[in-house]
């Protein structure tokens, strides 16, 4: 009798699993690897719109230097404050026009109207991705390579005509948009 029960015992614990066991075990496995993969998949985008987003911040706060830039070298220089920039009505970035402002690149690439309205009507920015000195920058060299952000410069009067305020519309993506808004004085 004990060889008997001792035979039972273990021919019932070398059986394998059944197939509904196995489907399921393995449908358990399947669901974790999808939500795994899901998750992964949200917070990669979320990385690459974060970066996209701060991209887009920094390009909207170098135009605000930039403008800033030419007031005070204008103001040391004793020149009129907005000049090259928005003194005169045919200055590029004229109080009403749009324009676009090159920092890495300026003496090539001065400052250019894009249109005389509020509208999107400027071409992307470009971004150098050759191996060089001006590697990773952003600007405006017909040789780099056309990114998805696109910056517009305004500037607007005040009433006192001693203050402007610099707006910087950066658009990128599918449709975010982002408005920079600084008020420039003039120091002297």
């Amino acid at each position: 009798m004990k060889y008997f029960l001792t035979q039972l015992v273990s021919r019932k614990n070398t059986r394998g699993f059944t197939l509904l066991e196995a489907l399921i075990g393995i449908s358990i496995v399947v669901v974790a690897i999808t939500a795994t993969f899901g998750a992964t998949q949200n917070g990669l985008q979320s990385a690459v719109e974060s970066r996209d987003q701060i991209t887009a911040f920094y390009l909207a706060q170098e135009g605000v230097e930039y403008i800033r830039n030419v007031r005070d070298t204008n103001r040391i220089h004793n020149d009129d404050w907005l000049k090259g920039i928005a003194e005169l009505p045919s200055d590029p970035c004229f109080f009403g026009k749009t324009c676009i402002v090159d920092a890495v690149l300026p003496a090539t690439n001065p400052p250019v109207t894009c249109s005389s309205g509020l509208a999107l009507s400027c071409p992307n920015i470009r971004q150098d991705l050759v191996a060089g000195s001006t590697f990773g920058f952003y600007g405006n060299s017909a040789s780099w390579t056309t990114t998805n952000f696109n910056r517009e410069i305004r500037i607007d009067q005040n009433v006192s005509g001693r203050e402007v305020v610099v707006v910087v519309t950066m658009k990128w993506g599918n449709g975010s948009t982002f408005v920079a808004r600084e008020l420039l004085l003039n120091w002297q």
